[in-house]
């Protein structure tokens, strides 16, 4: 089973409000058929992107564990 998880984040913050809007997808793909077949063993990819605003600066993390 490989799992493919996005994590987009989004950070805004001034002097009257602050707000924080997450949202994630989750996507699951068996490949028991390919990994009986090929004798592979089974892969689990967790893929995290995180995007953050702060004060006009755009920051980007690619995080994969």
């Amino acid at each position: 089973m490989i799992i493919f998880k996005y994590s987009f984040f989004y950070f805004l913050k001034n002097s009257k409000f602050q707000c924080m809007l997450e949202f994630q997808m989750l996507l699951l793909l068996e490949l028991e058929r390919e990994s009986k077949k090929y004798s592979q063993l089974y892969v689990r990819v967790k893929l995290t992107r995180i995007t953050e605003i702060k004060s006009g600066i755009l920051y980007n993390r690619l995080k994969i564990t």
